[in-house]
């Protein structure tokens, strides 16, 4: 699970990258989609995984030392309060994505910012 965690906030960052590269609109549509889609299956997945087992805190930390100069950690796990936060958040993006399906503005780069953000989100409410 805790590799889940990790690959939760960084995979829409891949997904952007590859909207960036492929050849057409529709092509970056399909990945955004496909991208925020497995997201939110594997929030599901982790949500399983936290409300199967009986957590009074913290769950499925991880922490590695980042900048030890200054005592800077990369630290991220999930708890009671901001795991519905997190898939609220992954089920919204879905139907954002699906909502600017027909836009005439919705290109590669709209949705590669999208996908940006959405690890930023990821981001905000994973880390400790």
């Amino acid at each position: 699970m805790i590799l889940l965690l990790n690959l939760m906030i960084f995979l829409p960052a891949v997904f952007a990258v590859a909207c960036l590269l492929v050849p057409t609109n529709e092509h970056a549509k399909k990945t955004a989609l496909g991208g925020s889609i497995i997201t939110l299956l594997m929030n599901i997945v982790m949500a399983a995984g936290y409300w199967g087992h009986q957590f009074d805190g913290l769950a499925f930390e991880y922490a590695r030392p980042w900048i030890e100069g200054i005592n800077v950690f990369y630290r991220v796990g999930i708890d009671g309060l901001n795991l519905p936060l997190v898939l609220l958040t992954s089920a919204l993006n879905v139907l954002i994505i699906l909502a600017s399906w027909n836009t005439p503005r919705a290109n590669k780069a709209y949705f590669a910012l999208y996908l940006f953000l959405m690890t930023g989100m990821y981001g905000v409410f994973l880390a400790m």
